[in-house]
Protein backbone atom coordinates (compact mmCIF):
# COMPACT_ATOMS: atom_id res chain seq x y z
CA UNK A 1 0.00 0.00 0.00
CA UNK A 2 2.62 2.50 0.64
CA UNK A 3 4.47 1.95 -2.02
CA UNK A 4 1.61 2.41 -4.58
CA UNK A 5 1.39 5.87 -2.33
CA UNK A 6 5.23 6.50 -3.58
CA UNK A 7 4.46 5.37 -6.98
CA UNK A 8 1.36 7.98 -6.97
CA UNK A 9 3.51 10.79 -5.33
CA UNK A 10 6.22 10.60 -8.01
CA UNK A 11 3.50 10.73 -10.71
CA UNK A 12 1.90 13.65 -9.00
CA UNK A 13 5.22 15.35 -9.19
CA UNK A 14 5.96 14.55 -12.47
CA UNK A 15 2.71 15.93 -13.96
CA UNK A 16 4.25 18.99 -11.82
CA UNK A 17 7.09 19.86 -13.69
CA UNK A 18 9.07 18.46 -10.23
CA UNK A 19 10.44 15.47 -11.13
CA UNK A 20 13.55 14.59 -13.29
CA UNK A 21 14.27 11.58 -15.40
CA UNK A 22 16.58 10.29 -16.85
CA UNK A 23 20.26 10.81 -16.13
CA UNK A 24 21.65 13.69 -18.38
CA UNK A 25 18.46 15.67 -16.57
CA UNK A 26 19.39 14.64 -13.28
CA UNK A 27 22.67 15.34 -13.03
CA UNK A 28 21.48 18.83 -14.78
CA UNK A 29 18.85 19.66 -11.74
CA UNK A 30 21.64 18.29 -9.16
CA UNK A 31 24.28 20.63 -10.18
CA UNK A 32 21.84 23.69 -10.14
CA UNK A 33 21.06 22.76 -7.01
CA UNK A 34 17.75 22.13 -7.94
CA UNK A 35 17.21 18.49 -6.66
CA UNK A 36 15.82 17.49 -3.14
CA UNK A 37 16.41 13.60 -3.16
CA UNK A 38 17.35 11.29 -6.24
CA UNK A 39 15.70 7.94 -6.74
CA UNK A 40 17.27 4.89 -7.68
CA UNK A 41 15.66 1.77 -8.86
CA UNK A 42 16.49 -1.46 -6.97
CA UNK A 43 18.04 -3.27 -10.09
CA UNK A 44 19.89 -0.20 -11.04
CA UNK A 45 23.66 -1.11 -12.07
CA UNK A 46 26.51 -0.31 -10.38
CA UNK A 47 27.74 2.67 -12.43
CA UNK A 48 24.61 4.16 -12.43
CA UNK A 49 24.71 3.71 -8.59
CA UNK A 50 28.31 5.56 -8.54
CA UNK A 51 26.98 8.58 -10.86
CA UNK A 52 24.02 9.27 -9.05
CA UNK A 53 26.17 9.73 -5.29
CA UNK A 54 28.73 11.41 -7.36
CA UNK A 55 25.21 13.97 -8.55
CA UNK A 56 24.06 13.98 -4.96
CA UNK A 57 27.18 15.12 -3.83
CA UNK A 58 27.89 17.74 -6.27
CA UNK A 59 24.23 19.01 -5.66
CA UNK A 60 24.21 18.65 -1.92
CA UNK A 61 20.90 16.57 -1.87
CA UNK A 62 20.16 12.91 -0.72
CA UNK A 63 20.06 9.86 -2.63
CA UNK A 64 18.00 6.41 -2.11
CA UNK A 65 17.92 3.40 -3.63
CA UNK A 66 14.29 2.45 -4.26
CA UNK A 67 12.41 -0.96 -3.51
CA UNK A 68 11.03 -0.55 -7.14
CA UNK A 69 12.20 -2.01 -10.30
CA UNK A 70 13.43 0.24 -12.90
CA UNK A 71 10.07 -1.40 -15.02
CA UNK A 72 7.72 -0.32 -12.07
CA UNK A 73 9.50 3.33 -11.95
CA UNK A 74 9.07 3.64 -15.32
CA UNK A 75 5.22 2.07 -15.40
CA UNK A 76 4.62 4.75 -13.18
CA UNK A 77 6.28 7.90 -15.31
CA UNK A 78 5.08 6.77 -18.45
CA UNK A 79 8.10 5.47 -19.53
CA UNK A 80 9.97 1.88 -20.64
CA UNK A 81 12.19 1.94 -17.90
CA UNK A 82 13.49 4.38 -14.90
CA UNK A 83 16.36 3.97 -13.14
CA UNK A 84 17.50 7.28 -11.89
CA UNK A 85 15.18 10.02 -10.83
CA UNK A 86 15.28 13.32 -9.05
CA UNK A 87 12.65 14.88 -6.79
CA UNK A 88 12.78 19.10 -7.45
CA UNK A 89 9.95 20.31 -4.97
CA UNK A 90 10.98 19.85 -0.86
CA UNK A 91 7.79 19.08 0.34
CA UNK A 92 6.76 16.44 -2.20
CA UNK A 93 10.23 15.04 -1.51
CA UNK A 94 9.64 15.01 2.00
CA UNK A 95 6.46 13.69 1.14
CA UNK A 96 8.06 10.45 -0.68
CA UNK A 97 10.95 10.02 2.10
CA UNK A 98 7.97 10.15 4.85
CA UNK A 99 5.89 7.03 2.77
CA UNK A 100 9.41 4.88 1.84
CA UNK A 101 10.52 5.23 5.97
CA UNK A 102 6.66 4.32 6.86
CA UNK A 103 7.45 1.04 4.50
CA UNK A 104 9.92 0.28 5.22
CA UNK A 105 11.36 2.14 8.95
CA UNK A 106 14.70 0.33 9.02
CA UNK A 107 16.10 0.85 5.89
CA UNK A 108 15.42 4.39 5.50
CA UNK A 109 15.87 5.78 8.87
CA UNK A 110 18.94 7.50 7.82
CA UNK A 111 16.84 9.04 5.03
CA UNK A 112 14.30 10.69 7.26
CA UNK A 113 16.87 11.78 9.85
CA UNK A 114 18.10 13.77 7.25
CA UNK A 115 14.99 14.93 5.55
CA UNK A 116 13.85 16.11 8.95
CA UNK A 117 10.83 14.14 9.10
CA UNK A 118 12.06 11.31 11.82
CA UNK A 119 10.44 12.37 15.29
CA UNK A 120 12.59 9.61 17.43
CA UNK A 121 15.25 7.07 16.52
CA UNK A 122 14.66 3.76 18.12
CA UNK A 123 17.75 1.77 18.80
CA UNK A 124 18.08 -2.00 19.56
CA UNK A 125 19.30 -3.03 22.75
CA UNK A 126 22.28 -5.37 21.71
CA UNK A 127 23.08 -3.12 18.38
CA UNK A 128 26.77 -2.50 18.08
CA UNK A 129 28.78 0.77 19.30
CA UNK A 130 29.15 1.86 15.49
CA UNK A 131 25.38 1.88 15.42
CA UNK A 132 24.95 3.74 18.09
CA UNK A 133 27.40 6.19 16.69
CA UNK A 134 25.67 6.20 13.56
CA UNK A 135 22.14 6.90 15.09
CA UNK A 136 23.65 9.68 17.37
CA UNK A 137 24.98 11.35 14.41
CA UNK A 138 21.10 10.78 12.31
CA UNK A 139 19.37 12.25 15.31
CA UNK A 140 22.01 15.74 15.58
CA UNK A 141 21.42 15.96 11.88
CA UNK A 142 17.68 15.99 11.85
CA UNK A 143 17.23 17.98 14.77
CA UNK A 144 15.13 14.87 16.93
CA UNK A 145 15.90 12.44 19.83
CA UNK A 146 17.03 8.54 19.58
CA UNK A 147 16.73 6.32 22.27
CA UNK A 148 17.97 2.96 22.92
CA UNK A 149 14.82 0.82 23.10
CA UNK A 150 14.45 -2.29 25.87
CA UNK A 151 14.33 -4.80 22.78
CA UNK A 152 16.79 -6.81 21.08
CA UNK A 153 17.44 -6.62 17.16
CA UNK A 154 15.37 -10.19 17.04
CA UNK A 155 12.24 -8.69 18.55
CA UNK A 156 12.20 -5.81 16.99
CA UNK A 157 12.76 -7.70 13.69
CA UNK A 158 9.94 -9.98 14.44
CA UNK A 159 7.71 -6.98 14.97
CA UNK A 160 8.50 -5.52 11.03
CA UNK A 161 8.85 -8.47 9.09
CA UNK A 162 12.42 -9.00 9.34
CA UNK A 163 15.07 -11.15 10.70
CA UNK A 164 16.38 -8.51 12.44
CA UNK A 165 16.54 -4.92 12.88
CA UNK A 166 18.96 -2.82 14.73
CA UNK A 167 17.49 1.14 14.24
CA UNK A 168 14.12 2.13 13.18
CA UNK A 169 12.38 6.18 12.91
CA UNK A 170 9.12 6.62 13.97
CA UNK A 171 8.14 9.36 11.55
CA UNK A 172 4.77 10.48 12.97
CA UNK A 173 4.38 12.59 16.14
CA UNK A 174 1.72 11.51 17.61
CA UNK A 175 2.84 7.99 16.98
CA UNK A 176 6.24 8.95 18.00
CA UNK A 177 4.83 10.46 21.21
CA UNK A 178 2.28 7.48 22.35
CA UNK A 179 5.60 5.19 21.61
CA UNK A 180 8.14 6.81 23.88
CA UNK A 181 5.03 7.40 26.35
CA UNK A 182 4.09 3.79 26.86
CA UNK A 183 8.13 3.10 27.38
CA UNK A 184 8.15 5.80 29.76
CA UNK A 185 5.42 3.79 31.80
CA UNK A 186 7.28 0.95 31.77
CA UNK A 187 10.54 2.41 33.08
CA UNK A 188 9.54 6.33 33.89
CA UNK A 189 13.29 7.21 34.74
CA UNK A 190 15.27 6.19 31.58
CA UNK A 191 12.35 7.48 29.08
CA UNK A 192 11.13 10.16 31.00
CA UNK A 193 13.00 13.10 29.44
CA UNK A 194 12.05 11.76 26.13
CA UNK A 195 8.69 11.42 26.58
CA UNK A 196 8.56 15.14 28.27
CA UNK A 197 9.74 16.25 25.18
CA UNK A 198 7.95 14.21 22.70
CA UNK A 199 4.88 15.95 24.06
CA UNK A 200 5.96 18.91 23.81
CA UNK A 201 6.53 18.38 19.79
CA UNK A 202 3.47 16.29 19.84
CA UNK A 203 1.41 19.65 21.21
CA UNK A 204 2.62 22.59 19.40
CA UNK A 205 2.16 19.91 16.11
CA UNK A 206 -1.30 19.99 16.94
CA UNK A 207 -1.20 23.97 17.32
CA UNK A 208 0.02 24.20 14.38
CA UNK A 209 -2.25 22.37 12.61
CA UNK A 210 -5.16 23.52 13.90
CA UNK A 211 -4.24 27.14 13.07
CA UNK A 212 -3.48 26.14 9.72
CA UNK A 213 -6.94 24.34 9.38
CA UNK A 214 -8.85 27.24 10.69
CA UNK A 215 -6.52 29.42 8.13
CA UNK A 216 -7.65 27.66 5.31
CA UNK A 217 -11.29 27.49 6.04
CA UNK A 218 -11.21 31.53 6.89
CA UNK A 219 -9.74 31.46 3.44
CA UNK A 220 -12.08 29.56 1.67
CA UNK A 221 -14.93 31.13 3.56
CA UNK A 222 -13.15 34.70 2.29
CA UNK A 223 -13.02 35.77 5.61
CA UNK A 224 -10.47 38.79 6.76
CA UNK A 225 -8.78 39.73 9.96
CA UNK A 226 -10.54 43.02 10.75
CA UNK A 227 -8.93 46.09 12.07
CA UNK A 228 -9.81 47.16 15.31
CA UNK A 229 -10.56 50.41 16.22
CA UNK A 230 -8.18 53.27 16.64
CA UNK A 231 -7.87 55.16 19.99
CA UNK A 232 -8.40 59.05 19.45
CA UNK A 233 -5.99 60.30 22.07
CA UNK A 234 -7.46 62.48 25.22
CA UNK A 235 -7.85 66.22 25.34
CA UNK A 236 -5.14 68.39 25.42
CA UNK A 237 -2.49 65.55 25.39
CA UNK A 238 -0.16 67.07 23.06
CA UNK A 239 2.43 68.97 24.33
CA UNK A 240 3.35 72.91 23.46
CA UNK A 241 6.27 71.47 21.11
CA UNK A 242 3.83 69.70 19.39
CA UNK A 243 0.99 72.11 18.24
CA UNK A 244 1.29 73.70 14.80
CA UNK A 245 2.72 77.14 14.75
CA UNK A 246 -0.04 79.23 12.40
CA UNK A 247 1.17 80.25 9.26
CA UNK A 248 0.91 84.48 8.83
CA UNK A 249 -0.84 85.45 6.07
CA UNK A 250 0.65 86.88 2.91
CA UNK A 251 0.25 90.41 1.72
CA UNK A 252 -1.79 91.12 -1.26
CA UNK A 253 0.25 91.25 -4.58
CA UNK A 254 3.04 89.89 -2.99
CA UNK A 255 4.90 86.50 -4.35
CA UNK A 256 5.71 83.71 -2.25
CA UNK A 257 9.22 84.36 -1.76
CA UNK A 258 8.86 88.05 -0.84
CA UNK A 259 8.80 87.85 2.98
CA UNK A 260 11.72 85.24 3.19
CA UNK A 261 14.26 87.82 4.93
CA UNK A 262 17.93 86.26 4.58
CA UNK A 263 19.85 85.16 7.32
CA UNK A 264 22.81 86.76 9.10
CA UNK A 265 25.88 86.52 7.52
CA UNK A 266 23.76 85.65 3.98
CA UNK A 267 24.48 87.81 1.06
CA UNK A 268 20.86 89.11 -0.06
CA UNK A 269 19.60 88.53 -3.91
CA UNK A 270 19.79 91.97 -5.79
CA UNK A 271 16.84 90.00 -8.21
CA UNK A 272 14.13 89.38 -5.65
CA UNK A 273 11.96 92.18 -6.00
CA UNK A 274 12.37 92.17 -9.99
CA UNK A 275 9.67 91.09 -12.57
CA UNK A 276 11.04 88.45 -15.08
CA UNK A 277 11.33 89.92 -18.59
CA UNK A 278 9.76 89.09 -21.41
CA UNK A 279 12.26 88.71 -24.50
CA UNK A 280 11.20 89.91 -27.68
CA UNK A 281 11.91 91.18 -30.89
CA UNK A 282 14.75 93.58 -30.20
CA UNK A 283 15.01 92.73 -25.98
CA UNK A 284 18.82 92.38 -27.31
CA UNK A 285 21.66 95.02 -27.76
CA UNK A 286 23.76 95.39 -30.11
Amino acid sequence: MENKRVLSLLGLALRGGNLAVGEEPVEAAARAKDARVLLLAADAAENTRRRAEHFALAGQCLWLRTPFTKEELGMALGRTSVALAAVTDTGLASAVVHRLAEGDPARYAEAAARAKDARVLLLAADAADNTRRRAEHFAQAGQCIWIRAPFTKAELGRAMGRTSVALAAVTDVGLANAVVRRMAELDPVRYGGAAAQLEVKARRAAERRAERLAHEKNVRRGKRKRAGPREKAPAGASSAGSEKKPVPARKAGSRPGENKRPGPGARANPYARSHPVKKGKGSFRK
